[in-house]
């Protein structure tokens, strides 16, 4: 019995909730709901089944069960720690200075919303969407903080990021899908990250992002992304060429110089991944490409060493021959 009442409470609470953002539209400190910042820690969404259970009318199930739908709202100083909020939708929606820690966003769809301040402390983002809403708007991430997020399998299209920074998040599969950057760090491991430009838009294309707190092992670009306002870690670690097509061939004709089979074979490899030739060939717009020592040892599946010394000659041909970023 005390369970259901404390159920029936959580219902009652959900219901506030979902009044001051679909008919007021604001939640903020001293509007409605309790607390600075709001305490919406633990929120949960429950399903039909569970409102079944504690015997409510159809208009209350209807109401606060199913994929919530959110418009035009703002959240001003929210604490969301520990809510689930899987498979709800926020279609331009302001979020400022908004706590999401241990939240699961599972499926969620932001169409057009800004994150302004917000920190995301391991958050579940993952087959999340962040996209453009109605009338072109752009979902942004402004003066944020994602520390230990998974974002596997989200998606985002025409990010704007800017004053962020990023850590140790769960990143596999994600790409940066013509997404904007303006004084981003990224820190932590990775065994890939993935950014596509935008075709005709250099301003869009150019990566300004802080990467020498990172450790990345392949950094795939393509359609035009543009690396000069990218820092990379300073220990020799990876370098950057610049007009693909001859950096490619510069390369390919080290590789045919007498070495060990493993070396010619690694370098041979990375001439071929960007080459014209590849399998799953660049855009003709891009024409800057990274190349570090965890990639050289994958290709040629080498020892640290032997892959420090085969990038030690790449970057001193490619100096040579003015190619290097």
């Amino acid at each position: 019995m005390k369970r259901k009442k404390a159920d029936i409470a959580e219902i009652r609470r959900i219901e506030g909730v979902l009044r001051c953002l679909n008919e007021d539209r604001l939640i903020e400190p001293g509007h409605t709901i309790p607390g600075d910042p709001v305490d919406l820690r633990g929120l949960e969404f429950p399903t039909v089944s569970h409102c079944r259970h504690l015997d409510l009318d159809d208009t209350v199930v209807n109401r606060v069960c199913g994929k919530q739908k959110v418009y035009d709202a703002s959240l001003i100083r929210v604490d969301f720690s520990n809510a689930v909020l899987d498979h709800s939708v926020w279609n331009d929606c302001v979020f400022t200075e908004v706590l999401f820690s241990d939240v699961s966003l599972r499926n969620v769809r932001f169409f057009g919303c800004r994150f302004e301040r917000c920190v995301f402390r391991n958050t579940n983002l993952s087959d999340a969407s962040m996209s453009i809403g109605r009338n072109g708007k752009e979902t942004e991430l402004l003066g944020c903080r994602m520390e230990l997020c998974n974002l596997r399998g989200a998606s985002c299209h025409r990010l704007v990021v800017a004053d962020t920074v990023l850590s140790d998040c769960e990143l596999s599969d994600f790409v940066f899908n013509e997404a904007a950057f303006s004084h981003v760090v990224i820190r932590g491991a990775y065994d890939g990250l993935t950014f596509r430009g935008a075709r005709g838009e250099p301003e869009r294309n150019a990566l300004n992002v802080d990467l020498s707190l990172a450790e990345v092992g392949w950094l795939n670009v393509d359609y035009g992304m543009d690396l000069r306002s990218t820092k990379f870690r300073d220990d020799g670690s990876c370098l950057v060429a610049s007009n693909r097509r001859q950096a490619c061939e510069a390369i390919l004709e080290l590789a045919r110089q007498p070495g060990t089979a493993t070396r010619h074979e690694a370098m041979r490899l990375l001439g071929a991944v960007f080459s014209d030739d590849s399998p799953s060939p660049l855009d003709p717009s891009q024409t800057m490409f990274y190349v570090s020592i965890a990639m050289l040892r994958e290709l040629g599946r080498l020892g640290k060493a032997e892959a420090e010394t085969i990038l030690g000659e790449i970057r001193n041909r490619l100096t040579r021959d003015s190619l290097l970023i």
